[in-house]
Protein backbone atom coordinates (compact mmCIF):
# COMPACT_ATOMS: atom_id res chain seq x y z
CA UNK A 1 0.00 0.00 0.00
CA UNK A 2 1.50 3.50 -1.03
CA UNK A 3 1.80 6.21 1.89
CA UNK A 4 -0.97 8.47 0.80
CA UNK A 5 -4.12 9.01 1.45
CA UNK A 6 -6.68 10.52 -0.95
CA UNK A 7 -10.11 12.32 -0.96
CA UNK A 8 -12.64 11.31 -3.19
CA UNK A 9 -15.45 14.03 -3.22
CA UNK A 10 -18.60 12.74 -5.13
CA UNK A 11 -19.57 9.15 -5.20
CA UNK A 12 -21.43 8.94 -8.80
CA UNK A 13 -19.98 6.82 -11.61
CA UNK A 14 -17.23 9.39 -11.64
CA UNK A 15 -16.28 8.60 -8.12
CA UNK A 16 -16.67 5.29 -8.68
CA UNK A 17 -14.26 4.83 -11.27
CA UNK A 18 -11.88 7.02 -9.82
CA UNK A 19 -11.98 4.77 -6.70
CA UNK A 20 -11.56 1.86 -8.57
CA UNK A 21 -8.13 3.16 -10.24
CA UNK A 22 -6.97 4.15 -6.88
CA UNK A 23 -7.76 0.42 -5.44
CA UNK A 24 -5.43 -0.86 -8.39
CA UNK A 25 -2.54 1.30 -7.32
CA UNK A 26 -3.03 0.20 -3.90
CA UNK A 27 -3.70 3.45 -2.97
CA UNK A 28 -5.60 4.49 0.43
CA UNK A 29 -8.83 6.68 -0.05
CA UNK A 30 -12.20 7.81 1.76
CA UNK A 31 -15.30 8.88 -0.28
CA UNK A 32 -17.68 11.48 0.90
CA UNK A 33 -21.07 11.35 -0.64
CA UNK A 34 -23.44 13.76 0.13
CA UNK A 35 -26.63 11.34 -0.72
CA UNK A 36 -26.88 7.94 1.10
CA UNK A 37 -26.77 6.04 -1.59
CA UNK A 38 -24.08 5.53 -4.34
CA UNK A 39 -24.19 6.28 -7.90
CA UNK A 40 -24.95 10.19 -8.28
CA UNK A 41 -27.93 10.46 -10.83
CA UNK A 42 -26.99 7.15 -12.11
CA UNK A 43 -29.52 5.61 -9.73
CA UNK A 44 -32.74 2.95 -9.82
CA UNK A 45 -35.46 2.65 -6.94
CA UNK A 46 -38.09 0.34 -6.24
CA UNK A 47 -41.58 0.32 -6.88
CA UNK A 48 -44.08 -1.57 -5.02
CA UNK A 49 -46.62 -1.10 -7.14
CA UNK A 50 -45.22 -1.86 -10.22
CA UNK A 51 -43.05 -4.62 -8.30
CA UNK A 52 -40.21 -3.01 -10.61
CA UNK A 53 -36.79 -0.96 -10.63
CA UNK A 54 -37.91 2.58 -11.67
CA UNK A 55 -35.13 4.73 -13.09
CA UNK A 56 -33.84 7.85 -12.48
CA UNK A 57 -33.54 8.75 -15.93
CA UNK A 58 -33.16 6.32 -18.27
CA UNK A 59 -29.86 5.18 -19.86
CA UNK A 60 -28.85 3.62 -23.84
CA UNK A 61 -24.98 3.31 -23.83
CA UNK A 62 -23.04 3.02 -27.14
CA UNK A 63 -20.23 0.81 -27.54
CA UNK A 64 -17.83 3.41 -27.43
CA UNK A 65 -18.46 3.91 -23.54
CA UNK A 66 -15.76 1.74 -22.85
CA UNK A 67 -14.70 3.03 -19.65
CA UNK A 68 -17.67 3.07 -18.03
CA UNK A 69 -18.02 -1.01 -19.32
CA UNK A 70 -14.58 -1.64 -17.67
CA UNK A 71 -16.27 -0.34 -13.61
CA UNK A 72 -19.30 -3.15 -14.68
CA UNK A 73 -16.37 -5.46 -15.28
CA UNK A 74 -14.35 -4.77 -12.31
CA UNK A 75 -17.67 -4.77 -10.29
CA UNK A 76 -18.74 -8.12 -11.78
CA UNK A 77 -21.94 -6.90 -13.43
CA UNK A 78 -21.14 -6.53 -16.50
CA UNK A 79 -23.09 -9.85 -17.77
CA UNK A 80 -26.22 -7.94 -17.13
CA UNK A 81 -25.93 -5.82 -19.97
CA UNK A 82 -27.81 -6.63 -23.45
CA UNK A 83 -25.86 -5.68 -26.35
CA UNK A 84 -27.87 -4.99 -29.79
CA UNK A 85 -26.83 -7.20 -32.86
CA UNK A 86 -25.07 -4.27 -34.82
CA UNK A 87 -26.21 -0.86 -35.09
CA UNK A 88 -30.09 -1.19 -35.76
CA UNK A 89 -32.15 2.20 -34.10
CA UNK A 90 -35.95 1.97 -34.70
CA UNK A 91 -37.43 5.73 -35.50
CA UNK A 92 -41.25 6.28 -35.14
CA UNK A 93 -42.97 9.05 -36.63
CA UNK A 94 -45.44 11.42 -35.05
CA UNK A 95 -47.86 9.36 -37.73
CA UNK A 96 -47.09 6.40 -36.36
CA UNK A 97 -44.73 4.52 -39.29
CA UNK A 98 -41.68 3.08 -38.27
CA UNK A 99 -38.06 2.64 -39.99
CA UNK A 100 -34.85 1.15 -38.97
CA UNK A 101 -31.58 2.63 -39.02
CA UNK A 102 -29.20 -0.26 -39.47
CA UNK A 103 -25.76 -1.03 -40.35
CA UNK A 104 -26.68 -4.16 -42.54
CA UNK A 105 -23.99 -6.94 -42.87
CA UNK A 106 -20.88 -5.87 -44.32
CA UNK A 107 -17.33 -5.04 -44.31
CA UNK A 108 -15.71 -2.26 -42.74
CA UNK A 109 -17.91 1.24 -42.76
CA UNK A 110 -20.13 0.19 -45.93
CA UNK A 111 -23.08 -1.59 -44.17
CA UNK A 112 -23.43 1.45 -42.67
CA UNK A 113 -23.50 3.63 -45.65
CA UNK A 114 -26.30 0.98 -47.19
CA UNK A 115 -28.20 1.79 -44.28
CA UNK A 116 -28.52 5.29 -44.67
CA UNK A 117 -29.13 4.82 -48.18
CA UNK A 118 -32.08 3.21 -47.42
CA UNK A 119 -33.32 5.13 -44.59
CA UNK A 120 -37.01 6.46 -45.52
CA UNK A 121 -37.02 9.56 -43.74
CA UNK A 122 -34.48 11.24 -44.90
CA UNK A 123 -34.18 12.81 -48.87
CA UNK A 124 -32.02 11.69 -51.35
CA UNK A 125 -30.28 14.78 -51.48
CA UNK A 126 -30.10 14.59 -47.80
CA UNK A 127 -28.71 10.99 -47.95
CA UNK A 128 -26.14 12.34 -49.98
CA UNK A 129 -24.78 15.56 -48.04
CA UNK A 130 -24.97 13.39 -45.08
CA UNK A 131 -22.58 10.36 -46.60
CA UNK A 132 -20.32 13.25 -48.00
CA UNK A 133 -19.91 14.23 -44.59
CA UNK A 134 -19.43 10.97 -43.00
CA UNK A 135 -16.62 10.33 -45.39
CA UNK A 136 -14.46 13.62 -44.62
CA UNK A 137 -15.13 12.84 -41.05
CA UNK A 138 -14.06 9.27 -41.58
CA UNK A 139 -10.58 10.47 -43.16
CA UNK A 140 -7.34 10.31 -41.51
CA UNK A 141 -6.74 13.85 -42.27
CA UNK A 142 -10.01 15.25 -40.56
CA UNK A 143 -9.90 17.88 -37.58
CA UNK A 144 -11.97 20.20 -35.94
CA UNK A 145 -11.78 22.36 -32.80
CA UNK A 146 -14.23 22.36 -29.64
CA UNK A 147 -14.42 26.20 -30.25
CA UNK A 148 -16.58 25.33 -32.65
CA UNK A 149 -20.16 23.78 -31.96
CA UNK A 150 -21.28 20.86 -33.73
CA UNK A 151 -24.83 22.72 -35.28
CA UNK A 152 -21.60 25.57 -36.53
CA UNK A 153 -19.84 22.41 -38.13
CA UNK A 154 -22.38 20.63 -39.52
CA UNK A 155 -24.04 24.07 -41.16
CA UNK A 156 -20.85 24.59 -42.33
CA UNK A 157 -20.70 21.46 -44.16
CA UNK A 158 -23.57 21.52 -46.09
CA UNK A 159 -26.08 19.92 -43.87
CA UNK A 160 -29.25 20.76 -43.96
CA UNK A 161 -32.30 21.21 -41.37
CA UNK A 162 -33.86 17.72 -42.05
CA UNK A 163 -30.52 15.73 -41.82
CA UNK A 164 -29.80 17.66 -39.02
CA UNK A 165 -33.41 16.54 -37.01
CA UNK A 166 -33.11 13.34 -38.52
CA UNK A 167 -29.79 12.28 -38.21
CA UNK A 168 -27.36 13.83 -35.94
CA UNK A 169 -29.62 15.38 -33.27
CA UNK A 170 -30.42 11.87 -32.14
CA UNK A 171 -26.98 11.16 -31.67
CA UNK A 172 -26.01 14.37 -29.90
CA UNK A 173 -29.34 13.77 -27.62
CA UNK A 174 -28.20 9.72 -26.79
CA UNK A 175 -24.65 10.35 -26.38
CA UNK A 176 -24.22 14.16 -25.12
CA UNK A 177 -27.68 14.45 -23.45
CA UNK A 178 -27.29 18.12 -25.03
CA UNK A 179 -28.46 19.72 -28.02
CA UNK A 180 -26.14 20.46 -31.00
CA UNK A 181 -24.83 24.57 -30.42
CA UNK A 182 -23.61 23.50 -26.73
CA UNK A 183 -21.24 19.92 -27.84
CA UNK A 184 -17.68 20.38 -29.07
CA UNK A 185 -17.44 19.24 -32.57
CA UNK A 186 -13.96 17.76 -32.10
CA UNK A 187 -15.24 15.62 -29.15
CA UNK A 188 -18.41 14.79 -30.69
CA UNK A 189 -16.76 13.64 -34.11
CA UNK A 190 -14.03 11.71 -32.00
CA UNK A 191 -16.97 9.88 -30.24
CA UNK A 192 -19.74 9.33 -33.21
CA UNK A 193 -16.30 7.55 -35.18
CA UNK A 194 -16.13 5.09 -32.43
CA UNK A 195 -19.23 4.47 -31.71
CA UNK A 196 -20.45 4.60 -35.39
CA UNK A 197 -18.03 3.70 -37.59
CA UNK A 198 -15.42 1.61 -35.32
CA UNK A 199 -15.56 -1.95 -34.82
CA UNK A 200 -18.57 -3.48 -33.14
CA UNK A 201 -20.97 -0.79 -33.60
CA UNK A 202 -23.88 -1.29 -31.42
CA UNK A 203 -26.30 0.22 -28.50
CA UNK A 204 -26.30 -1.68 -25.01
CA UNK A 205 -28.79 -1.33 -22.19
CA UNK A 206 -29.37 -2.94 -19.03
CA UNK A 207 -31.36 -5.56 -18.03
CA UNK A 208 -30.95 -4.53 -14.35
CA UNK A 209 -31.73 -1.07 -12.36
CA UNK A 210 -28.57 1.00 -12.76
CA UNK A 211 -28.60 0.78 -8.84
CA UNK A 212 -27.98 -2.72 -9.09
CA UNK A 213 -25.31 -2.62 -11.74
CA UNK A 214 -23.19 -0.84 -8.78
CA UNK A 215 -24.77 -2.34 -5.87
CA UNK A 216 -21.08 -4.61 -5.07
CA UNK A 217 -18.46 -1.35 -4.99
CA UNK A 218 -20.12 -1.01 -1.57
CA UNK A 219 -19.45 -4.14 -0.53
CA UNK A 220 -15.87 -4.29 -2.32
CA UNK A 221 -15.06 -0.77 -0.18
CA UNK A 222 -16.41 -2.05 3.13
CA UNK A 223 -14.30 -5.27 2.65
CA UNK A 224 -10.78 -3.56 3.13
CA UNK A 225 -9.29 -1.36 5.85
CA UNK A 226 -7.68 1.09 3.05
CA UNK A 227 -10.55 2.44 1.68
CA UNK A 228 -13.53 3.99 3.05
CA UNK A 229 -16.79 5.43 2.04
CA UNK A 230 -18.89 7.76 4.11
CA UNK A 231 -22.46 8.33 3.26
CA UNK A 232 -24.57 11.34 3.49
CA UNK A 233 -22.17 13.60 4.35
CA UNK A 234 -21.49 16.49 2.32
CA UNK A 235 -18.18 18.57 2.04
CA UNK A 236 -18.96 21.76 2.40
CA UNK A 237 -15.20 23.56 2.19
CA UNK A 238 -11.98 22.48 0.97
CA UNK A 239 -8.40 24.22 1.81
CA UNK A 240 -5.01 23.93 0.83
CA UNK A 241 -2.57 24.55 4.10
CA UNK A 242 0.94 23.62 3.17
CA UNK A 243 1.21 20.56 1.37
CA UNK A 244 -2.02 18.97 2.84
CA UNK A 245 -5.55 19.41 1.79
CA UNK A 246 -7.90 19.82 4.59
CA UNK A 247 -12.09 18.83 4.44
CA UNK A 248 -14.71 20.04 5.96
CA UNK A 249 -18.04 18.53 6.27
CA UNK A 250 -21.44 19.36 7.13
CA UNK A 251 -21.24 17.47 10.60
CA UNK A 252 -18.71 19.98 11.70
CA UNK A 253 -15.68 17.52 11.11
CA UNK A 254 -12.50 17.82 9.80
CA UNK A 255 -10.09 15.32 7.50
CA UNK A 256 -6.55 16.21 5.91
CA UNK A 257 -5.53 14.39 2.88
CA UNK A 258 -2.66 14.30 0.85
CA UNK A 259 -5.02 14.62 -2.43
CA UNK A 260 -8.83 15.15 -3.19
CA UNK A 261 -10.47 14.15 -6.74
CA UNK A 262 -13.64 16.20 -7.07
CA UNK A 263 -16.18 13.88 -8.72
CA UNK A 264 -19.36 15.86 -8.29
CA UNK A 265 -21.37 18.53 -10.51
CA UNK A 266 -19.41 20.90 -11.53
CA UNK A 267 -21.97 23.83 -10.79
CA UNK A 268 -21.38 22.70 -7.31
CA UNK A 269 -17.86 23.38 -7.29
CA UNK A 270 -18.54 27.19 -6.36
CA UNK A 271 -19.64 26.01 -2.94
CA UNK A 272 -17.05 23.91 -1.27
CA UNK A 273 -13.74 25.79 -3.56
CA UNK A 274 -11.91 28.80 -2.40
CA UNK A 275 -12.91 31.78 -4.10
CA UNK A 276 -9.17 32.57 -5.20
CA UNK A 277 -8.87 29.28 -6.70
CA UNK A 278 -12.70 29.98 -8.93
CA UNK A 279 -10.63 32.88 -10.05
CA UNK A 280 -8.13 30.86 -12.10
CA UNK A 281 -8.65 30.45 -15.44
CA UNK A 282 -8.76 26.26 -15.35
CA UNK A 283 -12.57 27.44 -14.00
CA UNK A 284 -13.26 29.78 -16.77
CA UNK A 285 -15.80 27.19 -17.98
CA UNK A 286 -17.67 27.50 -14.81
CA UNK A 287 -19.77 30.54 -16.60
CA UNK A 288 -20.87 29.37 -19.49
CA UNK A 289 -21.35 25.32 -18.80
CA UNK A 290 -25.24 24.73 -19.38
CA UNK A 291 -27.01 21.50 -17.92
CA UNK A 292 -29.25 18.95 -19.19
CA UNK A 293 -30.86 16.43 -17.34
CA UNK A 294 -32.35 12.83 -18.04
CA UNK A 295 -36.27 12.69 -17.28
CA UNK A 296 -37.90 9.51 -17.94
CA UNK A 297 -41.74 8.90 -17.40
CA UNK A 298 -43.33 5.56 -16.72
CA UNK A 299 -46.52 4.67 -18.62
CA UNK A 300 -48.21 1.63 -18.65
CA UNK A 301 -50.40 0.13 -21.88
CA UNK A 302 -52.85 -2.71 -21.91
CA UNK A 303 -51.73 -3.25 -25.71
CA UNK A 304 -48.39 -3.38 -26.89
CA UNK A 305 -46.95 -0.36 -28.50
CA UNK A 306 -43.93 -2.26 -30.61
CA UNK A 307 -41.95 -5.59 -29.90
CA UNK A 308 -38.16 -3.63 -30.06
CA UNK A 309 -36.69 -2.91 -26.88
CA UNK A 310 -36.71 0.69 -28.00
CA UNK A 311 -37.00 3.24 -30.62
CA UNK A 312 -36.04 6.94 -31.09
CA UNK A 313 -39.19 9.70 -31.69
CA UNK A 314 -39.23 11.95 -34.16
CA UNK A 315 -40.50 15.21 -33.69
CA UNK A 316 -41.42 14.37 -30.13
CA UNK A 317 -40.44 16.36 -26.53
CA UNK A 318 -39.36 12.84 -25.46
CA UNK A 319 -36.35 11.12 -27.51
CA UNK A 320 -36.38 7.72 -27.10
CA UNK A 321 -39.25 5.04 -26.12
CA UNK A 322 -38.19 1.60 -23.94
CA UNK A 323 -40.19 -1.25 -24.06
CA UNK A 324 -39.59 -2.15 -20.48
CA UNK A 325 -41.49 -5.34 -20.39
CA UNK A 326 -39.10 -6.41 -23.19
CA UNK A 327 -35.77 -5.47 -21.62
CA UNK A 328 -36.11 -6.52 -18.10
CA UNK A 329 -38.33 -9.26 -18.86
CA UNK A 330 -41.37 -7.65 -17.20
CA UNK A 331 -43.92 -10.58 -16.84
CA UNK A 332 -46.83 -8.96 -16.03
CA UNK A 333 -50.92 -8.50 -17.54
CA UNK A 334 -49.46 -4.91 -18.91
CA UNK A 335 -47.42 -3.35 -20.98
CA UNK A 336 -44.33 -0.69 -19.01
CA UNK A 337 -42.68 1.56 -21.22
CA UNK A 338 -40.39 4.51 -19.92
CA UNK A 339 -40.72 7.96 -22.36
CA UNK A 340 -37.53 9.68 -22.12
CA UNK A 341 -35.76 12.77 -22.75
CA UNK A 342 -32.29 13.22 -23.25
CA UNK A 343 -32.18 17.13 -22.39
CA UNK A 344 -34.57 18.22 -20.04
Amino acid sequence: MLNKNIAIVGCGVAGISASIELQKRKIAHTIFEAKRFIGGRFYSFYDPKLDFEIENGQHLFSSAYINFFEILKFLGTFKYLKTSKNLSVPFISPSGKTARLEALTFPNQFGFFLGLLKFPFLSFKSKITLLKLIKKVNAESFSTTNSISVKNFLLSNQQNEEVIKVFWQPIGVSIFNNDLENIPSALFFETFKKAFLGENTSFVFSTLGSSSLLAPFTEVINNSPDYRINLNKKIISIFKEGEKFLVHTNDGEKYEFDDVILCIPPQHLPNILPANWLGNNYFRFLRVLKHNPIVSIYAIFEKELFKDDFAFLLDSPFHWIFNKTLIHNYKKDVFLYSFTTSNG
